[in-house]
């Protein structure tokens, strides 16, 4: 599993901020979708969301079909930890 994360616009209401997070955990290999601090009151810090995907599911489309969404203002894969191979 790993996680895109994603900055929703900071305008979107409550409503609008669900419907977002509810498309894009029907898109094929999301497991869920969410805001990194649920308990947040400020809606700035609610922007600030990340998707849940299978393994196998690749990372870098994801992140490309959410920066094209108008309710997204920006997403990110994460790096790449661990060793290199030698």
């Amino acid at each position: 599993m790993a996680d895109v994360f994603f900055k929703l616009r900071p305008d979107l209401g409550k409503v609008d901020r669900e419907g977002v997070l509810r498309r894009i955990e029907s898109l094929p290999g999301v497991s869920h979708a969410a805001p990194v601090k649920p308990e947040a009151r400020s809606p700035a810090l609610l922007a600030y969301c990340f998707a849940r995907i299978d393994d196998g599911s690749d990372a870098e489309s994801l992140a490309t079909i959410l920066q094209e969404m108008p309710e997204v203002q920006s997403a990110d894969t994460p790096a790449r930890r661990g060793l290199p191979n030698i």
